[in-house]
C-alpha cells in the first residue's frame, strides 16, 4: 500500500494478490465516504503499479 501525499486528490493504491481480491477492496471502500470526501476506486495494471513502485514486483507480505 503506499500513499500519494503530493497528489491533490489524496490518492492510496493498494497492490491485490489477485483480481478476486481487487474486487473484494472494490466493493468494500468505492462509494465510501471518508473525510468529508468520496472514495472512487480505479484499477491500475499489474505492469503500471510496478512501474510507479518497483519494490512492488518483490513484496511478499500481504495486508490482513
Amino acid at each position: 500500500m503506499a500513499v500519494d501525499r503530493g497528489s491533490r486528490e489524496g490518492c492510496v493504491y493498494i497492490k491485490c494478490s489477485s483480481a478476486e481480491e481487487a474486487g473484494k477492496v472494490y466493493r468494500a471502500l468505492h462509494g465510501w465516504w471518508f473525510d468529508g470526501n468520496l472514495v472512487t476506486v480505479k484499477y491500475l495494471r499489474p505492469e503500471r503499479y510496478h512501474y510507479r513502485f518497483p519494490d512492488s514486483a518483490k513484496a511478499k507480505i500481504s495486508l490482513q
